[in-house]
């Protein structure tokens, strides 16, 4: 099942306010296959939601794809949620056009096809407004600074600050804000010896391939707690670092952002 941070589910995949209308007198109804999916029961809504549009015709036909695609992705079953978002990307009723593209531009993002990605949210930014839009240019400056287009990244972000109305969200874009580069990160310690002691280890093999010195970087936690962070060289896109992280071979390093 698919988990981003809830904040974002909950403004990308929420469900728009749009009249029920008329549906089958019996069975399965947009109503309660709504109340379903908002409990959380994505089977039973999604499985609703796929009779009704059967059932259904015109923009409550189209309302039932969209119920049943987001149902889709939060199982976790990427193939049918394209083949139903998919085509509302181009629906008349702009929320649902819009959030269909950001829901498909999720699914692309976590798959890793960040060029898919990126043209889903840029659709998605034309057609939402207010935290909507302003977590779809969020993610578009995310992937742009994997693929080291830090000016376009920084204009992105500066958008979505001008577009967030959420504390969460607006926290996560100053935070981003501060990054220039990738790095690949060794290890997180909350003693500034084991913390060195790493790096010693790591010393050999990053100097052989021309990485330099690990070097060890004083930082906080989410509590403000002391950490002290493992850091071996500087990438100006993902791709190197993560180059880099494959010729270190270690499993348990990263690729981090850094300032």
């Amino acid at each position: 099942m698919k988990s981003h941070a809830p904040s974002l589910i909950a403004v990308l995949l929420m469900l728009t306010s749009i009249p029920i209308g008329c549906r089958p007198a019996s069975g399965p109804t947009l109503e309660k296959a709504e109340k379903a999916y908002r409990d959380g029961h994505y089977l039973q809504a999604h499985n609703d939601a796929k009779e009704l549009r059967v059932l259904l015709r015109g923009a409550q036909r189209e309302r039932a794809s969209y119920l049943a695609g987001i149902s889709a992705y939060r199982m976790g079953d990427d193939g049918q949620a394209i083949a139903l978002l998919s085509p509302l990307v181009q629906n008349a009723d702009r929320t649902i056009a819009g959030r269909s593209a950001s829901t498909l531009g999720l699914i692309y993002y976590d798959r890793g096809e960040d060029r898919r990605a990126l043209e889903a949210f840029r659709t998605a930014t034309a057609k939402l407004t207010g935290d909507e839009m302003a977590w779809c240019h969020f993610y578009i400056a995310v992937i742009q600074q994997k693929m080291g287009w830090w000016s376009n990244a920084r204009s992105n972000l500066t958008t979505a600050y001008s577009q967030a109305s959420d504390n969460g969200l607006l926290r996560m874009i100053r935070q981003r804000q501060g990054y220039h580069a990738f790095t690949v990160q060794a290890g997180a310690y909350r003693n500034k010896g084991i913390a060195d002691q790493r790096a010693r280890l790591l010393t050999g093999k990053a100097q052989s391939i021309g990485l330099g010195s690990p070097r060890v970087i004083p930082s906080t936690d989410a509590s403000g707690g002391r950490l002290y962070l493992v850091q071996v060289g500087r990438f100006n896109d993902y791709s190197q670092a993560h180059s880099a992280r494959h010729k270190l071979g270690a499993e348990e390093l990263i690729v981090s952002p850094i300032p």
